[in-house]
């Protein structure tokens, strides 16, 4: 269903005549509204004598002085209203009733729904605007709790087409604020990233580009003076001084015509893909995402400060002592006195050529063979991030215990999700562990986390319809050592993947934890006799084995390195780029690539196709139709620009395509979860983790698993792995699972 277009608004006046109240609520409240309109009475005549002492020993910055000359030169147009009585609430709520399509706006205290109080509502609908004042300084207001109430039934009606920007944020604040539940029907946000990823989402930067309307920030307009504090008196003579119900209004009649601009743009019978994207998944997504935030996830707060945070600052303090006993003691967070320790103390070599003497971790990896203290430096950096990101910060930002990360759907041009508050995704994988044994379960359920095992690997498999990728798949192979064999074969002699497998798996026979040959397991007939009779080894030679057990560990090496190699193709890492990951020559970065590409023609072909389109229309899309657009790069006649945009069009099928899987299994899963009692609390890149009942059973998570595989299916099938347990990251055994009391949860 289109939007009305609506050209210039034509300015009304609402009718002012009072009507009968239809809600109870707002009846009990004229006896109230008298008592307050008498004390507002009392302050005019206490205004009209004088100042007071307080006021006049008050000093008026210069941006108060600037906001208030900004009030008295704003004129509220006539079809912009003001609801201060119940009469005009009324009126308003009547006209809400006869409209199918309405932009809705808040605004509040600051920008964390679940702590920054609601200040005013408003509405927009052609050709009126309405701002409903809640908690503002300069005037008495409506009581919130009718407001509310008159409110409710108008905005649950999902018969009307509710449009926001940036709704979850207001879907947050009206149901903290006033327990009212709203559910958009257009995101403007949301909309702008389905139509193009490369222009900012704000709506104060959208206004003035598409619609040629200009429209400040509020940080230009007020600084950091929260809303209620901003003019709202209106002179009814003049029609000025109430600048923060123009702004209010303003905003939603923006959101109005942005949102119909964006209508215009996907009912374009070109466009139907972007159409289904934005109304089918984005859209509907929206909703799940806002109910995961308002769960959020409970928190060991005294786990995370008695343990973990003194855990980490007490290895901090250690880290810091042995840095010290090289470079002297020295401000390990200021970038200039690590630089004076390294380049000019220790005088380790300038690697990088822009900055001689940067101390990023780019630079300190290339140096991290050049001495020791390198590394202990980015253990240093690795370990701050999670103490201050993390141990520290975490507990001072909960909500009644629990953790409301904000997840953003759009948060990249890819349309992977990002989150902040904490952001979950920046948790490093080698120790975050730490961290997310911290998030845990309330009494009688537990977390469970499904993910898809190599999303993005498989996604390529199933695009570029590479036959040796979509076989490693079907058979149940290793991708890792299929690819080390591509590259270890351009050097050396050729392998096949079961030789190189063989190999590799001869460490678990013959070395010990730390990698050392084991000589009397080599030499143990007894041994060597029982492990050629289960097949595992294939020869009673030591010096055979010997050798074998040698290559293996090459060969680890290998898959390892190969690992880096399969997901840099992805993310279009350059040959340079691998050679810093891997700590090798650019040479060898080359060597690896091409080995890639021998043992994956298939997907050099699809890359090749993909260059091509991109060269002539400048976008890809992902297997659901989402574009990413690379026009600027194209266009610039730049040859490492239009690279880069290559890889980046690249990078988008694949990671664009992973997270529209993501979105629809999300979707998909909603009956299923609300029959199991269970529902959706995180999302980290291609993991979801779910509230579950501690009776689930492993065959329900299965069935949640199952449906995950399933949402957007790959010609080589999707694999999930399930754990399950009181902590994020736990991992209980089926057998402990079903010592709960297995009944049915349905």
């Amino acid at each position: 269903m289109t939007l009305e277009v609506v050209e210039l608004p034509k300015r009304k006046r609402a009718p002012r005549k009072a009507k009968v109240l239809e809600d109870q609520g707002a009846l009990e409240l004229t006896g109230l509204l008298d008592d307050r309109e008498a004390k507002t009475e009392k302050k005019k005549t206490r205004a009209k004598k004088g100042v007071t002492e307080k006021s006049a020993a008050k000093k008026i910055t210069k941006k108060e002085q600037q906001i208030i000359e900004m009030a008295n030169n704003t004129v509220l147009p006539d079809y912009y209203h003001m609801v201060w009585s119940l009469e005009e609430l009324d009126d308003m709520c009547r006209w809400l009733r006869t409209q199918s399509v309405v932009a809705v706006d808040t605004e509040t205290m600051g920008v964390n729904p679940f702590a920054d109080e609601i200040v005013g509502i408003s509405f927009y609908a052609p050709h009126r605007g309405y701002y409903i004042p809640l908690k503002h300084i300069d005037e008495i207001c409506l009581p919130k709790d009718i407001v509310a109430d008159m409110l409710r039934p108008i905005l649950e009606d999902r018969s009307t087409k509710y449009l926001l920007h940036n709704a979850k944020f207001d879907m947050h604040v009206l149901w903290n604020w006033m327990q009212i539940r709203l559910v958009p029907w257009f995101d403007t946000m949301i909309g702008q990233a389905v139509l193009d990823e490369n222009q900012s989402k704000a709506l104060k930067d959208m206004a003035p580009y598409y619609l040629k309307v200009e429209a400040d920030k509020f940080s230009t307009l007020f600084g950091k003076i929260t809303f209620d504090k901003i003019p709202i008196k209106l002179d009814p003579n003049t029609r000025t001084g109430c600048l923060a119900g123009y702004y209010a209004i303003k905003d939603t009649e923006l959101t109005y015509r942005m949102a119909e601009f964006q209508g215009r743009a996907l009912n374009r019978g070109n466009l139907k893909k972007l159409y289904d994207l934005f109304f089918n998944i984005e859209m509907p997504f929206l909703d799940i995402v806002w109910k995961a935030e308002q769960a959020g996830v409970l928190l060991d707060r005294e786990y995370l400060v008695e343990k973990v945070a003194k855990d980490l600052h007490n290895e901090l303090e250690l880290l810091r002592q042995k840095i010290w006993a090289y470079t002297g003691e020295i401000n390990l967070n200021s970038p200039a006195q690590k630089a004076e320790a390294l380049y000019v103390k220790l005088g380790l070599p300038r690697v990088n050529k822009d900055k001689p003497m940067s101390t990023d971790k780019k630079t300190l990896k290339k140096l991290k063979k050049t001495h020791e203290v390198i590394g202990l430096m980015l253990e240093y950096s690795e370990k701050v991030k999670l103490t201050t990101a993390f141990a520290d910060k975490l507990p001072k930002n909960l909500v009644n215990g629990r953790v409301h990360t904000s997840f953003n759907p759009v948060g990249t041009k890819t349309g992977r999700m990002s989150c902040n508050s904490p952001n979950l995704q920046q948790i490093p994988a080698k120790v975050g562990g730490l961290i997310r044994n911290a998030f845990i379960s309330d009494n009688g359920r537990l977390l469970a986390s499904i993910d898809f095992s190599q999303q993005e690997l498989r996604v390529l498999a199933h695009v570029s319809q590479d036959e040796t990728l979509l076989k490693i798949y079907r058979d149940g192979l290793d991708v890792h050592s299929m690819t080390a064999v591509g590259m270890w074969n351009r050097n050396n002699p050729n392998v096949t993947y079961e030789e190189f497998e063989y190999r590799r798996g001869m460490k678990d026979l013959f070395l010990d934890p730390d990698g050392k040959l084991v000589e009397d397991r080599l030499l143990s007939d007894d041994l060597v006799r029982k492990l050629f009779n289960e097949e595992k080894i294939n020869s009673k030679n030591p010096e055979a084995l010997r050798e074998d057990v040698f290559l293996g560990i090459q060969y680890e090496k290998f898959r390892k390195d190969a690992k880096v190699v399969n997901f840099g193709i992805i993310y279009g890492m350059s040959e340079k780029g691998l050679a810093e990951t891997l700590e090798i020559t650019e040479d060898e970065a080359v060597e690896y690539i091409k080995g890639y590409f021998d043992a994956y023609p298939g997907v050099k072909r699809w890359m090749a196709e993909q260059r091509k389109i991109m060269n002539a229309d400048q976008f890809t899309e992902t297997m659901l139709g989402r574009k990413r657009r690379v026009y600027e790069e194209m266009q610039s006649g730049k040859k490492w620009l239009i690279g880069r945009g290559h890889r980046m069009g690249i990078n988008a099928v694949i990671q664009g395509s992973s997270a529209d899987m993501v979105k629809i299994a999300s979707i998909k899963l909603q009956p299923l979860l609300e029959e199991l009692d269970s529902r959706i609390v995180m999302w980290v890149h291609d993991e979801i983790i779910f509230d579950v009942p501690e009776n689930i059973g492993m065959d329900n998570l299965r069935r949640i698993a199952d449906i995950m595989c399933n949402a957007l299916p790959l010609d080589c099938g999707l694999k999930s792995d399930i754990e399950v347990g009181a902590k994020w990251g736990q991992k209980m055994s089926e057998d402990d699972l079903s010592m709960f009391d297995e009944e049915d949860v349905a």
